[in-house]
């Protein structure tokens, strides 16, 4: 009796003693699957990819750097226990067969949605940086070499580096340990947009529409023209890759696929690289075949965190999504099951377009370097960062009100940012505004400095609302304002036009709000049809030409409904009577005028300048209760027989300029 009772805690402590080891062991295995980087499931190695992530690990150990990752890898573990918990107090209560068929149905009305009428197709450029080096410098064919340096982070590693292990992303110095051969080569960002350029146009000429994705990638839908040259998608892909490859010496990789959303195209890109191309079958049962196979990290936008986060849920591969679907449902909060569902299906747009100009929402540029800490050597790398900012802004056409300082050493990242009152892009605007920042932080040791911003002014979208009654004429005594002239890199005068609530802080909403909501937000008049609002000069030349447009809301009307817009060019035929007769809406004051071009002009100077109105008007409906409360007055005026009075305009409030005109 006292054996068996001395043999229970014995037991329980070599159970205990498992328990610890395999969770010793899973953390191990963890940290080197994260210290390998958001790369390592890139195909190309010689080597097993559990041989590259020890040494990985032993390349990094002891280092600031290893630290970090072990606690975030620390803290991510924290959360899957948490959530797990929540997982299995709720599976406990819940009816899973319900929720197993609330998934079927979802699954079923997404089924009901597939389109395979397009052929979507992928191009992918292979190795682009490495490929561009070798292109100008033949020596380096077959060697393994990296573009970046041994202090930094590498841009790209040849074929032959990928087989080490050796990936985009990774610290120079752990690269070395993987390859000592390694050779690094200085990266030359101008030639690779050069050749960029080159490959895009290439691309163009079989789909205008076509969505380019960096530099290297790019998203075609190639069905109207095999259609047109009555040539299967397999045809029409490999002339793509022969015509890159004929005009820029480089290969690329192609996939074929119904759809593109972080889907089958990409996927199937990377099945044959380098220089491959991989046609998957249009069919829905062999498209769900395809999928169930593929371990849920090929899946692009599933990272290093979400990979683990679904694979502590049991989802190590596209199938397990169905297998695991009662989970989703239960957890859809945390593990989105509608996306979930569309991978595993094989599901996706397959609509294919440029992004448009306002979905960008920041432009940035920065530089990682060995850690330094003389202030002037950080300022350097702050005047380097600014200047490339400043082109890259000057290129995509841009202003932005918000300039973020990003600052990276061994083990934090941290952000520090500030808004300014007007949009700026210059080198010298870019660089104060960093210096000031970098300020409140000094003294540090850096390894990475960058400058970003955000809330963009488009440079190249055409004026909306009010503001397109205000271009340059030839004629300056027509000018609605004798103001200065308003250049991409000058202040606007909003002194002027504050009187009417516009300026350009419009453009600190968030890019999603449409230009119609902005212009109906600055106004405070009803919105108008577009024909009964007088377009500016040079509105017709814009509307032809290709400039991107800030959204559909303010696009060029089809050419059926610009037959009805006036033409301002037959103005100066007219005779003066005719002029006379002419009616036009101000769309300041809503008043219809019988008038020309000219006398319009002069009303709509006359009511900018009156922004005396709205002082008045609020003063007089703020003295006229004598300091009573409203509801007070509101009683008296009651009693007298009287109406309310209008409510008066705060000190947060905007104005409406229609009650100034009644009042006046």
């Amino acid at each position: 009796m006292s054996a068996s009772t001395s043999g229970k805690p014995d037991s329980k402590r070599d159970e205990t003693k498992t328990t610890n080891r395999v969770n010793d062991t899973n953390k191990d295995a963890s940290l080197l699957h994260r210290l390998a980087g958001p790369s390592s499931m890139k195909a190309g190695l010689a080597l097993d990819q559990l041989e590259i992530n020890k040494r990985i690990a032993e390349a990094s150990k002891g280092s600031k750097y290893y630290e970090n990752e072990r606690r975030k890898d620390e803290e991510l573990a924290s959360k899957i226990n948490a959530l797990l918990k929540q997982r299995d107090e709720l599976m406990a209560m819940a009816d899973i067969p319900r929720l197993e068929a609330v998934a079927d149905k979802v699954i079923a009305e997404l089924e009901a949605t597939r389109d395979l009428s397009q052929y979507i197709v992928h191009i992918d450029m292979d190795s682009f940086y490495a490929s561009v080096e070798m292109l100008d410098n033949p020596s380096l064919v077959g060697k393994a070499f990296g573009v970046g340096s041994l202090g930094g982070v590498l841009s790209t590693a040849s074929y032959e580096a990928r087989k080490l292990g050796v990936r985009s992303g990774m610290a120079g110095h752990i690269a070395k340990k993987l390859a000592p051969d390694l050779i690094f080569v200085t990266n030359h960002f101008s030639r690779y947009s050069e050749v960029s350029g080159q490959v895009m146009t290439i691309l163009r000429r079989y789909d205008e529409t076509m969505n380019p994705v960096g530099v290297d990638e790019a998203y075609l839908n190639i069905t109207d023209y095999c259609e047109a040259n009555k040539i299967t998608p397999e045809e029409c892909t490999e002339n793509i890759r022969k015509a890159i490859f004929q005009e820029t010496k480089l290969t690329a990789s192609a996939g074929i696929a119904p759809n593109k959303r972080k889907m089958l195209a990409k996927i199937c890109s990377e099945r044959n690289k380098p220089n491959g191309l991989f046609k998957l079958e249009f069919d829905a049962q062999a498209i769900r075949d395809f999928m169930k196979g593929l371990p849920i990290r090929r899946i692009p936008g599933v990272g290093r965190v979400t990979e683990r986060l679904l694979e502590s849920v049991g989802i190590k591969t596209c199938e397990d999504i169905y297998t695991q679907r009662a989970t989703l449902v239960l957890m859809d909060k945390h593990f989105h099951m509608h996306d979930k569902l569309e991978i595993y299906l094989g599901l996706g747009s397959n609509v294919v377009r440029p992004w448009p100009r306002e979905a960008r929402k920041s432009v940035g540029s920065e530089r990682t370097f060995h850690a330094i800490s003389d202030p002037a050597r950080i300022n350097e790398k702050l005047e380097q960062v600014a200047k490339e900012l400043e082109e890259d802004m000057e290129r995509l056409g841009y202003s932005g009100h918000t300039v973020t300082l990003k600052l990276k050493l061994d083990t934090f990242e941290g952000n520090r940012a500030k808004s300014v009152h007007r949009p700026i892009r210059k080198y010298n605007e870019l660089l104060s505004v960093g210096q000031e920042l970098l300020a409140h932080e000094l003294p540090l040791k850096l390894r990475l400095l960058g400058l970003r911003v955000t809330n963009l002014k488009d440079l190249r979208a055409q004026e909306s609302g009010i503001k397109r009654f205000f271009g340059q004429t030839d004629d300056p005594n027509t000018r609605p304002l004798k103001r200065r002239k308003i250049s991409n890199d000058k202040e606007v005068n909003t002194t002027v036009v504050g009187s009417i609530l516009i300026s350009d802080d419009e453009d600190d909403v968030d890019a999603g709000t449409s230009r119609k909501d902005l212009k109906r937000a600055a106004t405070a008049t009803p919105e108008r049809p577009r024909s009964q609002i007088l377009p500016d000069a040079d509105v017709a030349p814009r509307a032809s030409s290709h400039e991107p447009m800030p959204s559909q809301d303010t696009s060029p009307l089809p050419s059926k409904r610009a037959k009805t817009r006036p033409d301002h060019s037959s103005t100066s035929r007219k005779k003066p009577d005719e002029l006379r007769s002419e009616q036009h809406i101000c769309p300041i004051c809503s008043k219809t005028l019988q008038t020309d071009n000219t006398g319009l002009n002069e009303h709509i100077d006359w009511c900018l300048s009156r922004s005396a109105i709205l002082e008045a008007s609020a003063s007089e409906t703020l003295n006229a209760g004598h300091g009573k409360p409203v509801s007070t007055q509101n009683k008296a005026i009651s009693k007298a027989g009287g109406s309310k009075p209008k409510p008066k305009a705060t000190q947060h409030s905007k104005p409406d300029i229609r009650l100034a005109w009644k009042q006046l």
